[in-house]
């Protein structure tokens, strides 16, 4: 596993694409990490008490099972609940994408907006 402090740094350092959400101003880049030749990608916003993570993987796979979905780019994506957080999960172009947002700081209309916002690459 490799730790990026700056999203420059990562950007840089990092082959794959690094997904680049619209998060809330108060929010700012926190920590990112690659694993697997960067095949792994995860990135951290923050504001000092809530975080916004997203998560891209090279594969689609399903990690979280729910009735609830909502729309991402015009396909269905898994919403669920895990540990005060809303999670979006998605696939597109062969990868899956993972989106996390503190329950106390989204709701899953911000989310959906947030993920709106990570190109498909």
């Amino acid at each position: 596993m490799t730790s990026y402090l700056s999203r420059s740094a990562m950007v840089d350092g990092v082959d794959e694409p690094v997904p680049d959400p619209d998060v809330p101003d108060r929010f700012s880049f926190r920590q990112g990490a690659t694993m697997g030749d960067g095949a792994l990608v995860w990135v951290i916003y923050g504001d000092g008490r809530e975080v916004l993570q997203v998560q891209r993987l090279p594969t689609e796979v399903s990690v979280f099972e729910s009735d609830r979905t909502v729309t991402v780019h015009g396909d269905e994506a898994t919403l669920t609940r895990v540990q005060g957080q809303h999670v979006i999960e998605w696939q597109c172009e062969g990868q899956t994408y993972a989106l996390y947002g503190t329950t106390s700081a989204f709701d899953v209309d911000d989310l959906v907006g947030v993920a709106e916002s990570i190109a498909c690459r």
